[in-house]
């Protein structure tokens, strides 16, 4: 056991393989040491440049082997790696979320087993939620010998276009790698909208809080961006800033699906920390003190905090304003807010706050 946290602690902390002591090299070879890397960058989502990925695989095989897992897994779509994913791979979130569910169709799980943000982001991307999802499934079992024979006929019954997302004025906009052919399809409107997106951002235009140097939604026409964005030929960036403040409305849209385990590889890392999120935020503090009081990178919970509010569970607060939010727990309970103290829904609200709190000790 001391040896395998060894390991797991070596890599994490970048250590290259000829700078790990000599009784380790011989209980593990090169090779060995080049699949624990990639395995364990993979689970945890991280970058390849920013990792010691980049020196157990190629860029491309890994990108491709951690889209694989994260399907398999059914984990929340990688939009902290779609600077790669998005813009060079180009898996849009819909073409991710329509794997995930023609996987999960395929080996006949219950939608419950669909993680609690997956379900939540495949909602809001694809449309298919529980109820859809069990129609889906009672059509392809509706065909008998064809679905036993042939499972690919999921595919056939899925979402043909995504979704309107919304975008908020503040998120930017990021162009993918348009190829010729494709350039040459787009209206003079589409073609001009692209290359302003692709031009430098004029120093001073952007946000203080903002840390991507990109044009902002704001700056084009909104029927255009959606019709480019269901196309896959931009997406979209959520910046957060140390110095940003959030606030939680009551949730909506939250599935409570899949439980997490302590131990699961599967588990996405964003998950406990979207719940350490929800119970400890306040709208009185900012990033960087709230990842001082959760003991976590500020990195880490920037990407969490910008992938809640792109979820639409939280939402960014102008400087200067103020206001407290209710807790998760009453998040969770729509019309708790006029109870007396001590009532049963308030004693209701506790016990789930509790359980959630448990759960994120268990996970992380």
């Amino acid at each position: 056991m001391a040896y395998e946290e060894y390991v797991r602690k070596a890599i994490i902390t970048g250590r290259p393989y000829d700078d790990l002591p000599e009784p380790v090299r011989q209980r593990l070879t090169q090779n060995e040491w080049r699949g624990r890397v990639r395995e364990l960058c993979i689970q945890r989502g991280e970058a390849w440049g920013g990792s010691l990925a980049r020196s157990a695989c190629s860029e491309q095989d890994y990108y491709e082997q951690l889209l694989a897992t994260y399907q398999a897994w059914a984990r929340v779509y990688p939009y902290h790696l779609s600077d790669y994913v998005c813009r060079v791979v180009r898996v849009t979130p819909f073409r991710y979320y329509s794997e995930v569910l023609f996987l999960t169709l395929k080996e006949e799980k219950s939608y419950d087993r669909i993680p609690n943000f997956t379900a939540a982001d495949m909602l809001r991307v694809t449309g298919i939620g529980r109820n859809e999802y069990i129609a889906l499934m009672n059509a392809c079992k509706a065909k008998r010998l064809l679905w036993r024979v042939n499972k690919g006929i999921a595919r056939d019954l899925l979402p043909a276009a995504p979704l309107d997302v919304k975008m908020e004025p503040w998120w930017a906009v990021q162009v993918v790698n348009v190829g010729e052919a494709e350039f040459r399809e787009l209206t003079p409107a589409e073609a001009q909208l692209l290359r302003q997106a692709c031009e430098p951002v004029p120093a001073g235009s952007s946000s203080s809080s903002s840390i991507v140097a990109a044009h902002p939604v704001s700056s084009f026409d909104a029927g255009l961006l959606q019709g480019l964005y269901k196309r896959g030929l931009i997406y979209l960036e959520v910046p957060v800033a140390a110095d940003d403040r959030i606030s939680l409305p009551p949730l909506e849209g939250f599935v409570s699906n899949k439980t997490s385990e302590a131990g699961d590889e599967s588990v996405d890392p964003f998950e406990p920390l979207l719940y350490s999120l929800f119970l400890a935020n306040s709208s009185r503090l900012d990033q960087a003190r709230l990842a001082d009081i959760l003991g976590v990178e500020l990195r880490q919970l920037l990407l969490v905090t910008s992938l809640a509010i792109r979820l639409g569970f939280a939402s960014k607060l102008s400087p200067g304003s103020s206001g407290e939010e209710p807790g998760f727990a009453s998040k969770l309970s729509p019309g708790s807010s006029g109870e007396e103290p001590g009532g049963p829904q308030q004693q209701q609200q506790q016990q789930l706050q509790q359980q959630q709190q448990q759960q994120v000790n268990d996970v992380m």
